[in-house]
């Protein structure tokens, strides 16, 4: 199953890919050092993908991976956070 974002509108899409990293960041009580430590980036790579200044923001296998492991969560459950923020953001 492939996720497309194609019909909302692309400002909107970064916004919620934003909002649900911060979300996530924060459900897990880390600091964004804390975070990209966790993921294996820079501080200066989650303040961008954060604060929408990369545009459609991409984690690799490895870093999804770990995600899941941080957060104790499936891929399709992840998948399931950011799509329930962005129906939300559609009501």
């Amino acid at each position: 199953m492939l996720l497309s974002f194609a019909h909302i509108k692309p400002i909107m899409r970064q916004e919620l890919v934003n909002k649900n990293l911060v979300s996530i960041r924060e459900s897990l009580r880390l600091n964004q050092q804390q975070f990209a430590t966790a993921l294996g980036v820079s501080t200066r790579t989650v303040s961008q993908w954060e604060n929408g200044k990369v545009r459609n923001p991409r984690l690799t296998l490895t870093q999804t991976k770990r995600l899941m492991d941080m957060t104790g969560k499936t891929l399709d459950e992840l998948v399931e956070i950011f799509e329930a923020h962005l129906e939300d953001s559609l009501n």
